[in-house]
């Protein structure tokens, strides 16, 4: 049996005082204070690798998907695909995107355009009131369908259209 450790306190053995506590440093303990979104936003404009912030806050989440998102290519029919299905599984990046460009530099006139299939009209659905500049670029073939979708983009408020000079020559059309 273990002897009990008995100590004593009267007036010649006054309890000791307890010892102040010390301040921690840990993460964990420390309190999380949202920065106002403008000086987040500010922040977010200045860094190069946006990734990372993404993990930090709701806040910070927010801020870097909305430049993460803000400009996007489509280039082919894979890119499109890409778009579409991200959008359809992640529905909120689409509000983030302001700039979209079309290109479809590799046309070969063979098969259908890739703006004419089923991704291109749910990616178009996807962007019509968020995107406010719509960039054309290098298309080998531009009909009637291509531009009822240009149309339906409800808050446009620029339009590039633009062509390769130097695509044009290496295909003799210069």
């Amino acid at each position: 049996m273990a002897a009990k450790k008995h100590r004593l306190y009267g007036p010649d053995h006054a309890e000791p005082e307890p010892e102040p506590a010390q301040p921690t440093t840990s993460v964990e303990n420390t309190k999380s204070i949202p920065l106002p979104n403008e000086i987040v936003s500010l922040i977010a404009d200045s860094v190069q690798d946006l990734i990372p912030l993404t993990l930090v806050s709701r806040q910070w989440y927010h801020a870097a998907q909305s430049r993460l998102h803000w400009q996007i290519r489509v280039s082919s029919g894979a890119s499109c695909k890409h778009w579409s299905k991200k959008f359809k599984k992640f529905p909120h990046l689409a509000s983030f995107v302001r700039v979209l460009e079309l290109s479809d530099p590799e046309d070969d006139c063979l098969e259908s355009p890739y703006l004419r299939g089923q991704p291109a009209k749910r990616l178009a659905a996807a962007l019509l009131t968020g995107v406010t500049r719509l960039e054309i670029v290098d298309f080998v073939r531009w009909g009637p369908v291509e531009q009822r979708l240009i149309k339906s983009f409800c808050n446009l408020e620029c339009l590039f259209c633009w062509s390769n000079p130097m695509h044009e020559s290496e295909q003799g059309f210069a």
